[in-house]
């Protein structure tokens, strides 16, 4: 009779694990037959010196051993399985014909569980007690697998803790050089650039009467060369400096802000002839200035890219689960959806410069200020129809977790 039956298990191969045992024992086959109903495979082993190795693939839910067997000694048993870390946490079953206080075995060395069957078996009690063995080996393997995966996880924690330290670094010594170098942009390149405007401007009205049309042009486009990077460092500077403002957050009237961005652009907007309305708005927790320039380069943005049509613009909004989204809707010109990502980069512009005057940095600096309160910005668009923007204002009690 081949003792080696195989049987499949979603926890890999359970094997019972058989000392002492022949294959033509009544006993033998008792236990065979018991393995077979429980997808046990037997695996018989002679000597103490053959105990197999267990692994993940291979689990032995109990080790059978018949102390009345020749050569079998219990305790040598209990040592060997103690010994091997693969083993020691396998429950020992002894079969024996004795009570178990009587089986003759001395010494400190005990198997974590350990268990006595007396001869001749009975069904019902080797049934019972392989099925409840059957059940911790799986706990057990559980267990385990479970302690692998956490050990994993720790592993890929200390790892992304040492790849975000890293990281804080490099961030730290790009802000220090991006500080830098606004120092240097705020300072050194301004005043060449000043020299440049005053002396072409000193140069134009001066000669003005010795110079022809294309000379004059040429100064207007180096005047104006000056006035545009002046414009752009301030656009740096500016972007460079913005951060959350938690010292001066405060609970604020969104319509206020609204109007306050209004009034701000009242000259643009009467020479527009544009009508704005505005939904009931919320309060928000907010920096005051920040919060009124977001509303004011979007604003700004739908003044400078408006149609020929009367321009209208349209604020409302409306509550999610923990923000609120603000919309900002008109009918300009619109632009090309698919360039929609270059909306918010700095000194992007998707129009001609000749006609629509910008230098491209107001959406990108209220993007950042909306993105350094936890929330974020997104534009929408319609081809000559007009342009949506939105963006999430998280409320008070979560700006704080960002």
């Amino acid at each position: 009779m081949d003792a080696m039956v195989r049987a499949p298990s979603e926890f890999g191969e359970m094997n019972l694990l058989l000392m002492g045992f022949h294959q033509e024992d009544h006993t033998f086959i008792e236990i065979k037959r018991v393995a077979d109903l429980l997808a046990q495979r037997l695996v018989l082993v002679m000597d103490i010196h053959d105990l197999p190795q267990q692994s993940e693939t291979s689990i032995f839910s109990a080790f059978l051993v018949d102390v009345d067997a020749s050569g079998v000694d219990a305790l040598s048993v209990m040592e060997s399985v103690c010994s091997q870390s693969q083993l020691q946490d396998i429950p020992l079953l002894f079969l024996t014909r004795m009570p178990f206080s009587e089986v003759p075995f001395k010494g400190e060395k005990r198997a974590h569980y350990i268990d006595w069957i007396l001869k001749p078996i009975q069904s019902e009690i080797l049934v019972q007690k392989l099925e409840e063995l059957l059940r911790l080996a799986r706990q057990i393997l559980i267990i385990r697998q479970q302690a692998k995966r956490i050990d994993a996880l720790e592993i890929q924690l200390r790892q992304t803790a040492k790849m975000l330290a890293r990281r804080d670094v490099q961030l730290r010594h790009a802000n220090e050089e991006m500080n830098q170098f606004s120092y240097i942009a705020s300072h050194d390149l301004r005043e060449p650039l000043r020299m440049v405007s005053s002396f072409m401007e000193l140069l134009r009205d001066r000669y003005q009467v010795h110079l022809d049309e294309q000379a004059r042009k040429f100064i207007y486009f180096a005047v104006d060369g000056a006035v545009r990077m002046q414009y752009l460092i301030n656009g740096i500077v500016e972007f460079n400096h913005i951060h959350r403002s938690t010292q001066r957050m405060e609970l604020i009237s969104v319509n206020m802000i609204v109007e306050a961005a209004l009034i701000k652009l009242s000259a643009l907007l009467n020479d527009s002839h544009a009508q704005v309305s505005c939904d009931e708005l919320p309060e928000v927790n907010a920096d005051r200035a920040q919060l009124t320039q977001v509303f004011e380069n979007i604003l700004d943005n739908a003044i400078k890219f408006r149609s020929e049509r009367p321009l209208k613009i349209h604020i409302a909004v409306q509550r999610e689960s923990h923000s609120w989204i603000f919309s900002i809707l008109d009918n300009g010109i619109g632009f090309d959806q698919t360039q929609s990502k270059r909306v918010f980069g700095l000194f992007q512009t998707l129009n001609e410069r000749e006609k629509y005057h910008g230098y491209g940095t107001g959406l990108a600096i209220a993007k950042k200020i909306i993105e350094s309160y936890g929330g974020e910005i997104w534009v929408g668009a319609v081809s000559n129809q007009g342009t949506r923007f939105d963006f999430r204002w998280p409320m008070e009690e979560f700006i704080d977790e960002v």
